[in-house]
């Protein structure tokens, strides 16, 4: 595996310990606020980015180990 290869793998990863820690911190604030539209609506905005960084970050995993 090329440099840059290991490079992008290792951030990936990373990024993905990141995205699991933000959508675990929203999960737990939805539940707080289950009954506060205004919130539990950017809460999903939120989860929703989370998600798409997630699938740009398999893509990233995709590309660094392509052959």
């Amino acid at each position: 595996m090329e440099k840059s290869d290991q490079t992008a793998e290792a951030i990936a990863h990373e990024l993905n310990n990141v995205l699991m820690i933000i959508d675990l911190s929203l999960d737990l604030l939805k539940e707080q606020y289950i009954q506060n539209d205004k919130i539990e609506h950017l809460l999903k905005v939120a989860h929703d980015n989370v998600k798409r960084g997630t699938e740009l970050n398999q893509r990233l995993l995709e590309f660094a180990n392509r052959d």
